[in-house]
């Protein structure tokens, strides 16, 4: 989708922070679209980052390529958010995080990235778990990997064919050395 030019950027933006664990209950189950939209509006924002996948891994909308976050109250969350926002003239550009994936991390810890000293990034180094799994840190993903990367090229393009955004913000994309296999 390409950007025009002559559109000038709005002033007040806003990122929303998101990153849900599965363990929280009732994501988005007291979600307001007037009072959302409203209190946008009090404040004078005129452009917010809203979530598509959020660094536990989960999805705010009813994806095919990831997972839906299994706590939502709202199947379409962000769908919600993009309709409210787009019908009172919000931008509202439309966030994946791209190495940082719990969800990805567990499933697929062969996706992780590996330093040449035999540790996982960013794991913490008294972490006496399997593949240190249960590290507190973010596990970082490698871009090396063919799987991860469609995946993650399916997942924008779902996004941009079902929602109208001016477009898609990927986050935490790293250049941490890796001696995985790929």
């Amino acid at each position: 989708m390409p950007v025009s030019t002559n559109k000038p950027l709005r002033y007040r933006q806003i990122h929303l922070d998101f990153h849900t664990s599965e363990h929280v209950p009732g994501v988005g189950a007291a979600f307001d679209a007037d009072e959302f939209v409203g209190t946008l509006r009090k404040a004078s924002v005129d452009s917010i980052t809203i979530f598509a996948k959020c660094h536990h891994g989960w999805s705010y909308y009813p994806t095919k390529v990831g997972a839906p976050h299994p706590q939502l109250a709202r199947p379409d969350l962000m769908g919600d958010m993009v309709r409210a926002l787009t019908a009172a003239d919000i931008e509202c550009p439309i966030y994946i995080s791209v190495q940082w994936d719990e969800r990805n991390a567990r499933i697929h810890p062969e996706w992780r990235v590996m330093s040449a000293t035999n540790r996982y990034h960013r794991a913490t180094p008294n972490d006496p778990s399997t593949a240190k799994q249960l590290s507190p840190a973010w596990h970082t993903l490698c871009l090396n990997h063919k799987a991860y990367r469609d995946e993650l090229l399916e997942q924008a393009r779902e996004v941009l064919r079902n929602y109208d955004t001016p477009g898609i913000f990927f986050d935490i994309i790293t250049t941490p050395d890796c001696v995985c296999p790929e």
